[in-house]
């Protein structure tokens, strides 16, 4: 044999000093579970934090509503010198006070009474949601007169 026989072909050395059995190639599974289970704490969290947002939002958006079906009823009265006996002349008919029945945010219709429960002759009608339980006669109604009063 020769001497230039006998050496071994030159290989170019790696980009990488260190050797490929060392180097890292991606995370490994406890690392995206770690990362899996941090996402869902604070995806649990957003969740809470926001459905109390999103009651808030709705009861607000109902007592919008019942100030305007006060509104609705009060021009009623002006243009007939009486409330109405149910709420759908607001309605229907060729003079509309408003453009369809009215529901609170849970969908449900709001009770109308004329004339109303108090003696107060500016509150001469009650107008109630029955609120997120969705049942008259419990804590959560929103009743027209006393709904902004800081107990509400």
């Amino acid at each position: 044999m020769t001497a230039t026989a006998s050496r071994k072909p030159h290989r170019p050395m790696a980009a990488s000093s260190a050797p490929l059995s060392v180097a890292r190639r991606g995370f490994s599974l406890l690392e995206i579970m770690l990362v899996v289970l941090i996402m869902g704490i604070l995806a649990s969290v957003t969740i809470v934090a926001l459905r109390g947002r999103l009651e808030t939002a709705r009861i607000d958006a109902t007592k919008v509503k019942m100030t305007q079906i006060k509104n609705a009823l009060l021009e009623f009265n002006g243009r007939n010198g009486v409330y109405p006996d149910t709420l759908q002349p607001l309605f229907t008919g060729a003079n509309r006070y408003l453009q369809e029945e009215p529901k609170d945010e849970w969908r449900n219709a709001f009770v109308y009474r004329y004339p109303g429960s108090s003696s107060d002759p500016e509150r001469s009608y009650d107008l109630i949601s029955a609120g997120p339980d969705r049942q008259f006669g419990t804590a959560d109604d929103l009743d027209l007169w006393t709904m902004n009063n800081p107990a509400q």
